[in-house]
C-alpha cells in the first residue's frame, strides 16, 4: 500500500512540474519534456531508495541528467556564461535525435524479464551467516588495500592494470559483507575503510570513483535502515550542492596536484579551494560557476561534436566500429592481435574528426548508436543496449537468488553502468570482466562463498524469494 501511495505521488508531482514549466517556462518543448522526464526519474528513484538498490533507475536518472537536464539548461540560461563550450547546434536537430533515442533506451531497461525480486530477502538470508560474512568481509577488505597500494608502490605491466583495479574494488564489497556480519567494531571498521579511500581519492584527484561508490553504499543502506523519505531528499539535497562545489574547484585542484605536482597536504588544499570559492562567491561568478559545472556534467556536449561532424564531413560510420568492439568483447587478445582497446583518442577522431592528444574523452551510449547507424539506426541500438543490460541486471538477480553472497557483489559488476558518458564498449567490457573474475573468485573459494550460503538459497521458496508477478 505503502508503495503504490508513493508511485501515485510520484505522478502527482509530476504533474504540477509539467503544470507550472508550461505555464511558467518560456522554453521549447523539448526543454520543458526533458525537465519533466529528469524531475520523475529522478523522483522515483528517491521512492525506490529502501525497498531496492535502483541499478536501472540510477541509469536513467544519470543519463537524463547528462543528456536531457545539462543540455536544457545550457540552451535554456547558462550557454552565455560558458564562451567555449556552449550547445552550439540548434535545439532541433540536438532533441531530434537524443530525446527519441533516450526514450529508446528507457523502453529497452523497461522491458521485463520473468518476475520481480525482492531486494530485502537477500539481504535477510545473508543476515543468517554472520560469522561467514566477518571473515570473508576481512579477507576482502585486506586484498583490496594490498591491490591498491601494491600499484601505487610499484610499476605493473599494463595488462594486469584491470586486475588490480578490480581487486582494489573487493574492499568495498569487503565492508557490505562486515556490515552484516556480527564484529562488534564492524562500523570502525566501514568508517576506517572509507575514510581511506577519501584521502587516497583526494591524493590522486579523480572524485567519479567515490561519487559511484558513494551512490552504491547508500543505496545498500537506505535498503536495511529504510530512512525516511525526507531525509532522503534533504540528504540528496546537501549532496547536490557539496557536489556543485567540488566540481567548482575540481579543476584548479588538479592543475594543483598534477600540473604542479603538489605532494603533501592535499586535503588542506581542496578545503581552501572549497572555503575560497564559497567565500567570493556573488551572483555574477554563481552564473559563470554553474556554467562550468553544467558543463561537467553535459554529454550533450561531446554530443553535438559528432552531429558537427556526422552526416555533414563524412558519412555515418555503418556499424564499423561497433564491429570492432563486438569482436573485442567476444574475443581475448593472444586471439585477436589488433582488439580494440578501451579509453583511447582513435574513436573519438572517428567520430568527431580531430584526433585528442594527452587525454581520452568517450562518446556515450547515444553518442555510439548515432555515429554508428545515424539517426534511426541510433535509436534501435540504443534500445538493443537498454535491453541488453536489463538482462545482465536480470541475470545477477537470478544468480544471486541461487547463491545469495552474489548479491552484495553488484557494485563490483555494475561500477561503470551508471556512468552514463561512458562508451557501449567500455561498460560491456566491464561487465564481462568483472564477471568472468568473479567467477573465478567463487570458483576458488566455494566452500566459502558458495556452499555457505546455498542453503540459504532464494530458489527453494518462492513465498519467501519474495517473487511477485512482473
Amino acid at each position: 500500500m505503502k508503495k503504490k501511495f508513493e508511485t501515485y505521488l510520484v505522478f502527482i508531482l509530476t504533474g504540477l512540474v509539467a503544470l507550472a514549466l508550461y505555464t511558467l517556462n518560456d522554453g521549447s518543448d523539448y526543454i520543458k519534456i526533458s525537465y519533466i522526464i529528469t524531475f520523475y526519474l529522478g523522483a522515483k528513484l528517491i521512492s525506490d531508495l529502501g525497498t531496492r538498490v535502483p541499478f536501472v533507475n540510477l541509469i536513467l536518472f544519470i543519463t537524463a541528467v547528462q543528456y536531457l537536464m545539462s543540455p536544457s539548461l545550457d540552451y535554456e540560461y547558462l550557454g552565455k556564461y560558458n564562451p567555449y563550450f556552449y550547445m552550439q547546434i540548434s535545439q532541433d536537430q540536438y532533441f531530434g535525435y537524443v530525446l527519441y533515442a533516450f526514450l529508446a533506451l528507457w523502453a529497452g531497461f523497461s522491458i521485463p524479464f520473468g518476475r520481480k525480486f525482492n531486494d530485502i530477502d537477500f539481504i535477510n538470508a545473508l543476515k543468517k551467516s554472520p560469522k561467514m560474512n566477518g571473515q570473508i568481509g576481512i579477507n576482502l577488505i585486506y586484498i583490496g588495500f594490498v591491490a591498491n597500494y601494491l600499484s601505487r608502490l610499484f610499476t605493473i605491466p599494463s595488462a594486469f592494470n584491470f586486475m588490480i583495479t578490480l581487486l582494489g574494488l573487493m574492499r568495498f564489497i569487503g565492508i557490505l559483507f562486515v556490515w552484516l556480519s556480527d564484529y562488534k567494531y564492524k562500523k570502525w571498521i566501514i568508517i576506517g575503510v572509507l575514510i581511506e579511500f577519501t584521502i587516497y581519492t583526494m591524493a590522486s584527484a579523480i572524485l567519479i570513483q567515490l561519487i559511484i561508490l558513494s551512490i552504491f553504499l547508500y543505496s545498500y543502506y537506505t535498503l536495511v535502515n529504510k530512512p525516511n523519505k525526507l531525509k532522503i531528499i534533504c540528504l540528496g539535497t546537501v549532496s547536490i550542492v557539496i557536489l556543485f562545489f567540488v566540481q567548482s574547484v575540481k579543476k584548479d585542484y588538479r592543475d594543483l596536484i598534477w600540473k604542479q605536482n603538489v605532494q603533501s597536504g592535499n586535503l588542506g588544499i581542496f578545503s581552501d579551494l572549497l572555503v575560497n570559492k564559497i567565500t567570493t562567491m556573488d551572483n555574477t561568478s554563481f552564473l559563470y560557476t554553474a556554467a562550468g559545472v553544467n558543463l561537467r556534467l553535459n554529454q550533450g556536449w561531446v554530443m553535438q561534436l559528432i552531429m558537427f561532424n556526422l552526416p555533414t564531413r563524412k558519412p555515418f560510420l555503418n556499424g564499423e566500429v561497433l564491429e570492432t568492439e563486438m569482436l573485442g568483447l567476444l574475443l581475448p587478445r593472444f586471439v585477436l592481435i589488433d582488439k580494440a582497446e578501451v579509453q583511447t583518442s582513435d574513436k573519438f577522431e572517428k567520430f568527431v574528426g580531430y584526433k585528442l592528444h594527452g587525454y581520452t574523452i568517450a562518446m556515450g551510449i547515444l553518442g555510439d548508436g548515432y555515429g554508428n547507424f545515424g539517426i534511426e539506426g541510433g535509436m534501435i541500438f540504443c534500445f538493443i543496449v537498454g535491453l541488453f543490460y536489463k538482462f545482465c541486471v536480470y541475470l545477477f538477480y537470478r544468480i544471486s537468488q541461487k547463491t545469495p553472497s552474489v548479491y552484495l557483489w553488484g557494485i563490483f559488476i555494475f561500477f561503470y553502468l551508471i556512468r552514463a558518458g561512458d562508451d557501449f564498449y567500455i561498460i560491456s567490457n566491464w561487465i564481462i570482466k568483472s564477471s568472468m573474475m568473479l567467477a573465478v573468485i567463487y570458483y576458488m573459494f566455494k566452500s566459502q562463498l558458495v556452499t555457505t550460503y546455498r542453503k540459504f538459497s532464494l530458489r527453494k521458496n518462492p513465498v519467501f524469494a519474495g517473487v511477485k508477478p512482473a
